[in-house]
C-alpha cells in the first residue's frame, strides 16, 4: 500500500484484517484495518462519522484512509489508525497474583467513560466494548475505545453472540431480543469491565446465550413484571430458574461502598433506569473531590430500533448505531441540519426561497413539509428529519406523534417515489415498536392498509426487509394489537417466507409467532394462510435467528386443538424436532424443540404414539442423560408429558417400555434433578391404572420386578435427601403392593411376558 510497509498481521476480526506497519516516509508504527466501502453518498456520509468520532484522546484516532481494489462492487478501504501495543486483557493479565491498585482501576474507568460519553454524545453506539477492544499504550497511562466500525459494516448483535467473549459483556436485554439499541447496552459493558477490573475475573461468564442469562440471574435475581416491566413479552424470555437477588458484595468483594452504588446503577434490569456515561462521570469526579459521594443516576438516553437498518436508499448515517442526544440537543441539531438542506437545495434549484425565511423552530413545520409533494427532494429531507427524532427516546417518538406525523407517513407510503416510501415504512416502524401505546397510535391511521396496498409495488430486498420489520412491530408488544385488523397481514407474511433473506424471514416469522400466540380461532387463521408447509422447512434453516421465531410459531400451533396439532404433523413437524433435538446448534433451539414436543403431548392418543413412533423418546432421554444442565428441565417436562399422554390415552406398552428402562438406570444418577424425576416418571407409568385386561396384571410394575429397579428403589427410600427418599417410599409402597397380586397370579398357573427385560 502506497506510503506504508507491512510488517504483520496483529488481527482479524468481524471488520476484516488488522495490520501493524509502518509509514515509510517517518517510520512511525500504525495499525491498518482493512473494510469494505459502499462508494455513494451513504458511504461518504459513514466516512465522515468515522473521521469525527476516531479522533480525541479518548478514541483510537484515525491518521489516514487509503483506498483499495474493488471487489464484488465494493470498494476496500484501509483505515490508517494509531498504533497502541496492548489492550486492557492484557494489562490485567499482568497483575496474575496481585489485585489491580484502586487508583489505577479509577484513571482507567475515567478514561473509559469519558470515551463512552464522547461516542454516545456524537450519537454512535459502539455495541462491542470488552477488554479486547480497549487499547493502551506500553506505559498503562492512556486508554482508547477501538474497533468503531463503519454502520454499513457493523455486524447485528445476534449474529456477534457467537463470540464468546463477546457474550460475556452483553446486555441482558440484547441476550433476550430487545429490538432496540440504547446507550444503556454500553453501560452494562463497562459495568463487567469495572467489576472485571476489581475482581480479576469476568463477572457473568456463561457459555451459551441461555447460560449467560442464568449466570446474570444468578446473582441480579431471576426478573420479573415488577422488577422489569415488560421482560416477559421479549422476543426470547422463557421461563427460567427462580434465583434470589444476591448481594454485588459477595461477586465483587474488594470494591467499596461508592464503587458498589455505582456498579448497581450501572447493573439495573431495566435499560431506561441504567446510569448514563455522563453521570458516572460524575461519580469518578465526585471520588476524586468530594470525599467519595456518589454521582446521581440518569435516564441511560434515546435507542434506535434497528441495529442498522437495511434500507439503502438514504443516508444511513443519519441514523448512527447508536442513540441520539437529549431532545432540545437533537432538535437544534436536527433543524440545523434541516436548514442547510434548505439553502443547498435552493442553490440547486427554483426552489421557493421563503422556506429559507421560515426556519423551522419545532416539529410543526417539518410535518408540514412532508405533505409538500411539489418539492420532493425537501420532502425527503424533512421525512429524514423527523425520522431521526422518531428514532430516540420514548420522549422523542412522542413528539413526533403529538405533533400529527404519523398520518402525514401513512400517506406517505403511497409516495412515487421510492426514497420517500422506504422512509415511511422505516419510520412508522420504529414508531410502532417503542410501545404498546404507539404502535395503536399508527394502526389507528390505518396504516396496515396502506402499506399491504403498496407492498407488491416495491419487491426491492431492501424494501422488502423494511416491511418485514415494520409488520412485525405492529403485531409485537403485550396487549397485542387487535387480531381481527393484523389478520389481513397474513397473506403478506406468507409470501415473505418465501424470500431466501435471513432479515426478511427472521422479522416474518416473529411476526407469525406473535399473531399465532392466540386463540385456537386466530391459530387456525394463521394455519389457513397457508405458512405451516415454509415453517417446517425453516427448521433447516442455518441461521437461529429464523429458526427460532418459526419453531416458536409452530409450538404456538401445537398448543391449539388437536386439528391444529395435527396440521403440523402431518407436514413431518416430528422429523425436523427429532432433528433438532439431536443436532440443534444451541440450547435456546433444543429447549424450543422441547417445549413443542410437550405441546404435542397435550393431544389424541394418534398424536401421542405418533411422538413414540417418531423416536422422540431416544433424543430426550439423552438429553437427560449429557446434556447441558440448562436443557435438563424441559427435557424432563416433555418426557413426563410423553408418560403422562401416554397412561391418559392408552398408548402401546411396548412403546413405552424402553423409556421405563432409561428411567430405571438414570435412578442411580449423581445429578439431584435427575432421581426425583425418574422416580415420578416410574411411578407414572407404574400406577395401578396400568392394569390390562388382557393380562390381568400391572405389566410395567412386573417389568421393575425382573430388573434391578426394584432394589434401587428400595435403597433410596433410605436416600439423605428427604425428597428423594420420599418420593422412592412413595414408589415402592405401591409397587410392593402391586407384588402381592403379581404372586397370586403366579401362584394361580398365569404366565409372565418380560423375562427378556431381566
Amino acid at each position: 500500500m502506497d506510503g506504508y510497509e507491512i510488517v504483520k498481521i496483529v488481527g482479524e476480526g468481524i471488520y476484516g484484517k488488522v495490520y501493524e506497519a509502518q509509514k515509510r516516509a517517518t517510520g512511525e508504527t500504525v495499525a491498518i484495518r482493512e473494510t469494505r466501502f459502499h462508494e455513494n453518498e451513504d458511504g461518504v456520509r459513514q466516512l465522515y462519522i468515522l473521521q469525527s468520532i476516531c479522533r480525541g484522546r479518548y478514541v483510537v484516532r484515525l491518521l489516514d484512509v487509503k483506498r483499495g481494489e474493488i471487489k464484488e462492487s465494493r470498494t476496500f478501504l484501509f483505515l490508517v489508525f494509531e498504533y497502541m501495543p496492548k489492550h486492557l486483557s492484557t494489562f490485567m493479565g499482568g497483575f496474575k497474583r496481585n489485585i489491580i491498585p484502586p487508583g489505577k482501576i479509577k484513571t482507567l474507568m475515567y478514561l473509559l467513560c469519558k470515551g463512552v460519553a464522547f461516542c454516545h454524545g456524537h450519537g454512535v453506539l459502539h455495541r462491542n466494548l470488552k477488554p479486547s477492544n480497549l487499547l493502551m499504550d506500553d506505559q498503562g497511562e492512556k486508554l482508547k475505545i477501538a474497533d468503531i466500525g463503519l454502520a454499513t459494516d457493523t455486524v447485528r448483535i445476534k449474529d456477534r453472540l457467537l463470540d464468546l467473549k463477546t457474550l460475556w459483556y452483553t446486555a441482558p436485554e440484547v441476550l433476550l431480543g430487545y429490538p432496540r439499541d440504547t446507550t444503556a447496552m454500553d453501560m452494562w459493558s463497562v459495568a463487567c469491565i469495572f467489576a472485571e477490573l476489581v475482581r480479576k475475573e469476568v463477572l457473568f461468564k456463561g457459555k451459551t446465550k441461555h447460560s449467560q442469562l442464568n449466570e446474570i440471574f444468578r446473582i441480579l435475581g431471576t426478573p420479573n413484571e415488577d422488577v422489569w416491566p415488560g421482560v416477559s413479552s421479549l422476543p426470547d424470555w422463557q421461563e427460567f430458574p427462580r434465583f434470589k437477588l444476591q448481594s454485588l458484595k459477595s461477586a465483587v468483594p474488594n470494591l467499596g461502598q461508592d464503587g458498589l452504588h455505582l456498579l448497581t446503577a450501572m447493573l439495573k434490569y431495566v435499560p431506561s433506569e441504567r446510569i448514563s456515561a455522563d453521570d458516572a462521570l460524575k461519580h469518578w469526579n465526585q471520588v476524586g473531590n468530594n470525599g467519595g459521594r456518589r454521582g446521581g443516576t440518569a435516564n441511560a438516553g434515546g435507542s434506535i430500533t434497528k441495529s442498522s437498518s437495511p434500507c439503502s436508499a438514504y443516508p444511513r448515517s443519519c441514523f448512527p448505531e447508536g442513540v441520539f442526544p437529549p431532545l432540545s440537543v437533537l432538535v437544534g441539531r436536527t433543524l440545523l441540519w434541516f436548514d442547510k438542506c434548505v439553502v443547498r437545495l435552493a442553490k440547486l434549484s427554483n426552489f421557493p426561497k421563503k422556506f429559507n425565511n421560515n426556519k423551522p423552530r419545532n416539529g410543526t413545520p417539518l410535518v408540514d413539509v412532508l405533505s409538500r409533494d411539489d418539492v420532493p427532494e425537501l420532502q425527503f429531507e424533512a421525512a429524514l428529519a423527523l425520522a431521526i427524532i422518531a428514532s430516540g427516546t420514548s420522549e422523542n417518538t412522542k413528539l413526533v406523534i403529538d405533533e400529527g406525523a404519523v398520518p402525514a407517513f401513512v400517506k406517505l407510503l403511497g409516495s412515487p417515489r421510492n426514497d420517500v416510501h422506504q422512509m415511511a415504512v422505516w419510520t412508522l416502524g420504529n414508531i410502532a415498536g417503542d410501545s404498546p401505546s404507539c404502535r395503536d397510535s399508527v394502526l389507528k391511521e390505518k396504516a396496515l392498509i396502506q402499506l399491504l396496498k403498496h407492498m407488491n409495488e416495491r419487491q426491492t430486498l431492501p424494501m422488502l426487509r423494511d416491511t418485514a420489520f415494520t409488520l412485525l412491530n405492529f403485531c409485537r408488544g403485550k396487549p397485542g394489537p387487535p387480531f381481527e385488523q393484523m389478520c389481513h397481514a397474513l397473506p403478506a407474511l406468507q409470501l415473505l417466507l418465501y424470500f431466501n433473506d435471513k432479515d426478511v424471514l427472521t422479522y416474518a416469522c416473529w411476526a407469525l409467532s406473535y399473531l399465532s400466540d392466540g386463540t385456537t380461532k386466530e391459530i387456525q387463521a394463521v394455519i389457513g394462510a397457508g405458512v405451516c408447509p415454509r415453517l417446517v422447512e425453516l427448521l433447516s434453516h442455518q441461521s437461529p435467528s429464523v429458526l427460532i421465531p418459526a419453531l416458536r410459531t409452530l409450538r404456538n400451533i401445537a398448543r391449539g386443538d388437536d386439528c391444529q396439532r395435527q396440521c403440523i404433523i402431518e407436514h413431518r413437524l416430528l422429523p425436523s424436532l427429532k432433528s433438532l433435538l439431536l443436532h440443534g446448534c444451541n440450547i435456546t433451539i433444543k429447549q424450543e424443540a422441547c417445549l413443542t414436543v410437550s405441546a404435542i403431548t397435550a393431544g389424541n392418543k394418534k398424536q401421542n404414539e405418533a411422538l413414540v413412533d417418531a423416536k422422540l423418546i431416544e433424543p430426550l432421554m439423552s438429553l437427560l442423560k449429557d446434556g447441558e444442565s440448562d436443557i435438563k428441565e424441559e427435557a424432563e417436562q416433555a418426557v413426563l408429558n410423553i408418560i403422562s399422554g401416554g397412561t391418559r390415552n392408552g398408548n402401546k406398552d411396548f412403546c413405552l417400555k424402553g423409556l421405563l428402562m432409561s428411567l430405571r438406570d438414570l435412578l442411580g444418577s449423581s445429578d439431584s434433578r435427575i432421581v426425583p424425576f425418574c422416580l415420578d416418571g416410574l411411578k407414572t407409568l407404574c400406577t395401578p391404572a396400568r392394569e390390562t385386561g388382557a393380562r390381568g396384571y400391572n405389566y410395567f410394575a412386573m417389568l421393575i420386578f425382573r430388573s434391578k429397579g426394584y432394589n434401587q428403589i428400595k435403597e433410596l427410600t433410605s436416600h439423605p435427601d428427604l425428597g428423594i427418599s420420599e418420593k422412592a417410599s412413595n414408589l415402592y409402597e405401591m409397587l410392593s403392593s402391586e407384588e402381592k397380586k403379581l404372586q397370586k397370579l403366579i401362584d394361580d398357573g398365569v404366565p409372565i411376558e418380560g423375562d427378556l427385560f431381566v
